[in-house]
């Protein structure tokens, strides 16, 4: 793969040059909108060369507006984009992708993806606007089952995004295990709770304390507090902020 591509979430400011690239490569634009579309771009030398996109449905996914400019094509930058859009998809506990290829069959089959035949697909995806597209009767339609491969999360993928007030974290589940990263700002708490998952709290800076039965305990960078399943606690900063990872079994869904 040629050096110094990147891939990132797509910004506001990329939605005129996305466009530009879609449209260029006749491929509709409607997607850089979207608000459920997940959308990310290649770039090398500050300048984008590439786009993907995911749209949800449920516990599929429907990737489309996969582009390369001509320039930087047959250099890895394409596999790449697939790559992260796969673990982006894992990421939103997305089980399975689907989309539709006319050309790109042994493209996509090399990375992992299989023909898969209409009567097979979920209805909700046969019910979307790319497969009712009359521009694809003659596309083949492929699938991913997410759940069967090991995925590789690079840091830009791992979006932080908003919990609790003064608390982001992100997370990575499998079927049966999850962990999580949490930032909490100084001055911020979980009220007390408890919940059918096992939590395993590792901090990794400053100090969080968790109220167990009425005993508090400082945790601080380096140490480690393991709760059973369905053990009331609160956990709350004083004056500085916290980071700090949790392992959980199973899978916590308020956090998928």
């Amino acid at each position: 793969m040629e050096k110094n591509i990147s891939c990132r979430y797509m910004q506001v400011k990329d939605h005129d040059e996305v466009r530009e690239l879609l449209a260029g490569n006749r491929l509709p634009t409607d997607r850089v909108n979207a608000g459920n579309t997940i959308m990310l771009v290649a770039e090398q030398g500050g300048r984008i060369i590439g786009c993907g996109g995911i749209d949800p449905i449920g516990e599929s996914g429907i990737l489309q507006s996969l582009v390369v400019n001509k320039k930087n094509r047959s250099r890895g930058c394409g596999s790449l984009l697939v790559d992260r859009l796969i673990s982006v998809a894992a990421l939103h506990a997305l089980r399975e992708l689907f989309l539709l290829t006319v050309s790109g069959r042994d493209f996509f089959h090399k990375l992992g993806f299989s023909p898969i035949g209409g009567e097979t697909i979920p209805s909700q995806v046969r019910q979307t606007v790319a497969w009712k597209n009359p521009d694809c009767a003659a596309a083949t339609s492929m699938h991913l089952d997410i759940t069967r491969q090991a995925r590789y999360f690079p840091q830009e993928t791992l979006r932080l995004r908003d919990d609790l007030p003064g608390v982001q974290l992100w997370a990575v589940s499998l079927q049966k295990t999850m962990l999580t990263y949490f930032t909490v700002d100084a001055n911020s708490s979980f009220p007390q709770h408890s919940h059918e998952s096992e939590q395993i709290t590792m901090v990794l800076s400053g100090a969080l304390y968790f109220t167990v039965h009425g005993d508090t305990r400082k945790v601080g960078k380096g140490e480690v507090i393991a709760l059973p399943a369905d053990v009331e606690h609160a956990v709350f900063t004083l004056d500085e902020k916290a980071t700090a990872v949790d392992a959980w079994s199973p899978v916590m869904k308020r956090y998928q």
